[in-house]
């Protein structure tokens, strides 16, 4: 894996973005239900998608991805209708996920809404 250094990314906001999350169950991928978990209140509002990884949708994303594998996180910027193949970075201490989406950095926090500043 590459090293980056996030600091010096520019930063976006989780609230201009729609996230596609592809995962699977702890015997197949660990890393995606440690993921989940941190996700699972935004999945349950709404705010991001989940599919497994033997959905159609999965399969569909994954063909297009620069990297098939999993776990695996998409975005769509709001605005502009852009779509990023994210790199996931885990911060277990902080229950946070960072992506790296494209040249910018998205920190999405355990529990956190869209509405939250």
């Amino acid at each position: 894996m590459e090293q980056v250094d996030l600091d010096k990314l520019p930063k976006a906001k989780a609230e201009e973005f729609e996230f596609l999350l592809i995962g699977a169950d702890e015997k197949e991928c660990p890393p995606c239900v440690q993921i989940r978990k941190i996700l699972q209140e935004k999945i349950d509002r709404g705010e991001v998608q989940y599919e497994d990884v033997s959905s159609e949708v999965a399969r569909m994303m994954l063909t297009r991805a620069k990297k098939a594998e999993i776990p695996k996180i998409f975005a769509w910027e709001r605005k502009t209708g852009e779509t990023y193949e994210c790199d996931i970075y885990l911060n277990e201490e902080e229950e946070e996920i960072v992506l790296k989406c494209g040249g910018q950095v998205i920190a999405i926090k355990r529990g956190e809404g869209s509405s939250a500043s």
